[in-house]
């Protein structure tokens, strides 16, 4: 089996670009941590060019036989669970700091599986971080998980004899938010369908996204978190940017933003604007934020979104602002 997949794909959604910006991220983890003798079918990853240029936005995924027992094996290693939180083995993120892994859990059950169909939980696990040093610590719960759709998602993607699906399957809001069904009683009219390759990637963007927190008291309880997807434009820079200590390592204080453009600038501010651009690759995201509405309450809805763009006169003053506001 062989599956090549390019940035360019005319096909991709910015949400797609960060899907496969992190598939990226965990081939090359894999490439670490599992040598190909020891993966089933050998299952393996390769660029068919010199060109970097290229090679950062196009590459080919391979194995030998039994597609469903690959891509199962291979699910199942990608997304894991540690002492009850997500485990994402692109971000390594046993090995981030505890704060850092919370604000992952939180974020993508916050988030994209905001839904208990989403995951099994066993229960409620409680722990006090400190925010700032003349305060007491901050107590923060979190579901503990036993299981997640990340880690079963294989079936979807093969036939009852275990081969790889060659027409287009229907998605749930949770793979790509804003493109669940519309209306109950129209199920079929109005789903939304992915071919099998684009649902695969997606299963990835919560490797490349971020989150946020919003304690906005103005928004209730319609948008508590905020999701940012990134405009990817080169897949090892971006890997490398997603890598950065700012947030690998980012305390819960870091967690939190007031708004949409908040939480956009928070991400794209890390570094100076022309590092983004050129080192990075990096110069805007797409902020939105999923929650309750009044004429859906049983489920969860994109609310709203908003696209930021970090231009050098806008990171300037936002820093500006952040700087004269925090003293």
């Amino acid at each position: 089996m062989q599956i090549e997949f390019d940035l360019g794909n005319p096909g991709y959604t910015l949400l797609h670009r960060a899907g496969l910006a992190g598939l990226w991220m965990t081939l090359k983890q894999l490439q670490r941590e599992v040598p190909i003798e020891n993966r089933p079918e050998r299952f393996r990853w390769e660029t068919d060019t010199d060109d970097l240029v290229v090679a950062h936005r196009r590459f080919t995924l391979q194995w030998e036989n039994n597609d469903l027992a690959v891509i199962d094996w291979f699910l199942r290693w990608s997304f894991q669970i540690a002492d009850g939180l997500i485990y994402l083995k692109a971000l390594d993120s046993t090995n981030m700091r505890i704060e850092s892994q919370v604000i992952v859990h939180q974020g993508i059950l916050g988030t994209l599986l905001q839904h208990n169909s989403t995951h099994k939980a066993t229960g409620i696990q409680e722990k006090s971080f400190l925010l700032d040093d003349d305060k007491p610590p901050v107590l923060v719960k979190y579901k503990s998980l036993q299981s997640y759709v990340y880690q079963d998602f294989a079936k979807n993607l093969c036939d009852k004899k275990g081969n790889w699906l060659k027409k287009p399957i229907t998605v749930a809001g949770w793979l790509n938010p804003g493109a669940a069904v519309k209306h109950i009683a129209f199920s079929s009219s109005t789903s939304f369908e992915e071919i099998p390759e684009q649902a695969f990637i997606l299963l990835f963007a919560p490797v490349a996204c971020y989150y946020f927190l919003l304690r906005s008291t103005l928004r209730d309880k319609r948008a508590q978190y905020a999701l940012i997807i990134p405009e990817v434009t080169d897949l090892e820079k971006y890997a490398n940017y997603r890598q950065n200590p700012h947030l690998r390592e980012a305390s819960y204080k870091d967690f939190f933003a007031s708004g949409l453009g908040d939480a956009g600038l928070r991400f794209l501010t890390y570094e100076t604007t022309a590092e983004l651009a050129n080192k990075f690759g990096l110069e805007r995201c797409q902020v939105l934020t999923l929650g309750t509405v009044a004429w859906a309450s049983q489920q969860k809805t994109r609310t709203d979104l908003y696209v930021v763009e970090a231009s050098e006169e806008v990171c300037e003053n936002y820093q500006l602002c952040c700087n004269w506001f925090s003293r």
